[in-house]
């Protein structure tokens, strides 16, 4: 299956309109037998991370068609996170047991290096996002965990982030004070697919089931873009590209 750079992208604006932009023919980046899923840029433009089928394992492929695998794990395509580098994934590795499952935050640096930032639990965390580069938050049931990638990481930044824990609620976390504040904008409506602008200020979101929202940091300003799934923002924040089925 291939991963290319498109020539078409479908797009929705923040506001619910659509549009079509043509940048010339796609380019071909990954071509084999395997199903390829989930492509995403790196914040430096030099690489896309993806996953296989039923989101096993995450590679990388730069833009000349070079590809590493970084993990071989289940479930660690779901829910990848680039650090704001472009230097390394978080991901939520799992393990089993017979029909026993098990999970861990890992971090996967894109020279190869891997560090679990936590121990492997029975009760999953929620998906992992990073604050700043050097630490990564996630929720675990109702707590906020807040794991240092590097031994040096001293100052956990202030700015909130954006997440879904595992019963697909929506929170706004502020990793500096460990505080919660959990939004509600369509009643008790299960999310996923949480994915904030590139300035934090709006949330792109998905329904089970349903359409692709964006919502003000605040919990104001609903917008509903119609279908579409696994949004992405532009880097301005304009635009949203989306997978429509």
């Amino acid at each position: 299956m291939r991963i290319v750079l498109a020539a078409l992208l479908i797009l929705a604006a923040p506001a619910g309109a659509q549009g079509l932009r043509a940048s010339g023919p796609p380019t071909v980046l990954l071509d084999d037998d395997e199903p390829a899923m989930r492509p995403a840029w790196s914040p430096d433009g030099t690489r896309l991370a993806f996953t296989r089928d039923r989101y096993t394992g995450v590679w990388i492929v730069s833009t000349a068609g070079d590809v590493r695998q970084l993990s071989g794990a289940p479930a660690a395509g779901f829910g990848f996170a680039w650090s704001p580098d472009g230097s390394a994934l978080a991901v939520r590795e799992a393990r089993y047991n017979g029909p026993n499952r098990s999970d861990a935050l890992v971090v996967l640096g894109v020279d190869g290096t891997r560090s679990e930032l936590t121990r492997w639990r029975t009760s999953a965390p929620g998906l992992p996002r990073w604050a700043g580069d050097a630490h990564v938050v996630s929720l675990r049931d109702e707590t906020l965990d807040v794991l240092a990638v590097r031994d040096d990481a001293r100052v956990v930044p202030a700015s909130a982030v954006a997440l879904s824990p595992p019963d697909g609620r929506l929170a706004l976390a502020a990793p500096g004070s460990g505080t919660v504040e959990w939004l509600a904008p369509l009643g008790d409506v299960q999310v996923l697919n949480v994915t904030p602008s590139p300035d934090g200020q709006r949330i792109a979101f998905e329904v089970y089931g349903g359409n692709l929202f964006v919502v003000d940091r605040d919990g104001s300003g609903l917008r509903d873009l119609g279908p579409g799934g696994r949004p992405s923002w532009s880097p301005g924040g304009e635009w949203i590209a989306v997978m429509v089925s």
